[in-house]
């Protein structure tokens, strides 16, 4: 941020202008304006560098947690999944409390 008194003190700094007319500005062409030439090989005829992937590491192993981890997270999210099944089925067929309860919101 700048203060009230910036510059050589004078009072506010006054913002920078321009002559519309001034000979120095030059006109900015866009890349637009260019016609794009994809036909062609570069001049230097390289081909791009080929992707190589990183060597694998073989010390480290299976990581045995991660894979207990996401065992028993599939396992929880397969109980939701059926338990939100069996809340569904019981309010469409109405034959406990929850599936009068939902008739009635509905």
């Amino acid at each position: 941020m700048t203060d009230a008194k910036s510059g050589d003190g004078n009072g506010p700094r006054k913002p920078r202008v321009f002559s519309v007319d001034d000979p120095s500005l030059q006109d900015a062409t866009s890349p637009a304006d260019e016609p794009m030439d994809l036909g062609t090989e570069p001049a230097s005829g390289a081909k791009p560098p080929a992707v190589t992937l990183p060597p694998l590491d073989v010390d480290r192993g299976i990581r045995l947690g991660a894979l207990l981890v996401s065992a028993l997270l599939a396992a929880a999210m397969f109980g939701l999944s059926l338990w939100f099944y069996r809340l569904v089925s019981v309010g469409l067929w109405r034959d406990d409390w929850v599936g009068w309860t939902m008739w009635a919101i509905i």
